[in-house]
């Protein structure tokens, strides 16, 4: 079991900001991203940019696209998370954008496909819809959706409607935070990778 917190002592201070209780749902997204290894992805709601941070901290490579309007209950403005990333020392893997989450990072978006997508900016199965809309259109035949805040109910019939696509050959409801859903297209290159990130991030509930 890693302790992020003793190499990164900024850490625990954005994780108290956004008021997560236990580290499970962010310990998830960091070994999931060490597993993976993926060249890029993107993130649905950046808030004091507590996920994006924990992303970044596992990433070997490639940068984290992170997406917010900030007209939630989190952060108000970008100058929150950027001096969360800057303070965390991962402000080279990540790259901040302020915007809807529909479309705007399409327009910034200058590499390949994000291979892992993270969705957490909305519980509104309108916005949800409309995410995947233009998600679907351009993301690689290979790739993870990790879906957070899964027992709120718009976002419970969103994660079902998508479970029961051909596409996605698998889909795990984790409890931790609020739920997690993970969906992914690809058994042989991503079942076990994923089922070890879902092992560690149990340890940290």
């Amino acid at each position: 079991m890693i302790n992020l917190y003793k190499t990164n002592p900024h850490l625990k201070k954005v994780v108290k900001q956004a008021e997560y209780q236990t580290l499970g749902s962010m310990m998830f997204l960091y070994w999931l991203v060490k597993n993976i290894n993926p060249k890029h992805i993107l993130e649905f709601g950046t808030g004091f940019g507590c996920s994006a941070i924990f992303m970044a901290l596992g990433a070997e490579r490639g940068t984290i696209v992170t997406v917010d309007d900030y007209r939630g209950d989190t952060a108000n403005s970008l100058g929150e998370p950027e001096k969360n990333i800057i303070a965390c020392g991962v402000v080279d893997k990540i790259k901040l954008i302020a915007g809807n989450t529909k479309d705007t990072w399409l327009k910034h978006w200058t590499k390949e496909m994000p291979e892992i997508v993270f969705m957490d900016a909305s519980h509104y199965a309108v916005d949800l819809q409309g995410e995947y809309s233009t998600l679907k259109n351009v993301i690689p035949k290979d790739h993870i959706l990790v879906i957070d805040d899964v027992f709120a109910q718009d976002v419970y019939s969103f994660v079902n409607e998508l479970s029961k696509m051909e596409k996605y050959k698998a889909c795990s409801i984790l409890k931790l935070h609020y739920g997690v859903a993970v969906l992914h297209t690809n058994m042989d290159k991503y079942f076990e990778k994923v089922n070890n990130a879902i092992r560690e991030a149990y340890y940290h509930e």
